[in-house]
């Protein structure tokens, strides 16, 4: 390749300030009550008491903090997920799954994306904050 070799990251100078401050979730994850399931699960059966279980997991997610308790996409996701364990999902299924898993925060990658971090309770965090004065980046404490 042409050109000069990348600067380090000390040389590095970021000129912009970040469009987006961070979200920090809290590591011990979503109190309160779970929101319950349609009654039926898609074709009219009740629902496995694997996706049940899975359900109540979901909802003690950090993520979870950060959710619509009343959205109709996590509802989709239980009935994709119980059409997938199932073993009756295709393709297009898991292709949802995921699209919904990231939309959500369920990945890292989708953490990062979202500018979302878990963090435990008490924790110093230790963000980059852009100095207004040349861009110079400094390291300031920050609560959880």
């Amino acid at each position: 390749m042409s050109g000069p070799a990348p600067k380090t990251d000390s040389e590095r100078r970021r000129r912009n300030a970040p469009t987006f401050e961070w979200v920090l979730l809290p590591a011990e994850g979503r109190i309160g009550p779970v929101p319950k399931l349609p009654a039926k699960a898609p074709g009219g059966s009740p629902w496995s008491k694997l996706t049940r279980d899975w359900w109540t997991d979901l909802w003690s997610k950090p993520q979870a903090t950060q959710w619509d308790t009343s959205s109709s996409e996590l509802f989709r996701f239980a009935a994709l997920q119980e059409k997938f364990w199932s073993g009756d999902s295709n393709a297009s299924d898991l292709a949802a799954i995921l699209a919904i898993e990231d939309r959500h925060g369920l990945s890292p990658k989708s953490l990062l994306g979202l500018r979302w971090r878990i963090v435990e309770a008490g924790d110093v965090v230790q963000m980059p904050v852009v100095s207004k004065r040349r861009g110079q980046l400094k390291v300031v404490d920050g609560l959880a």
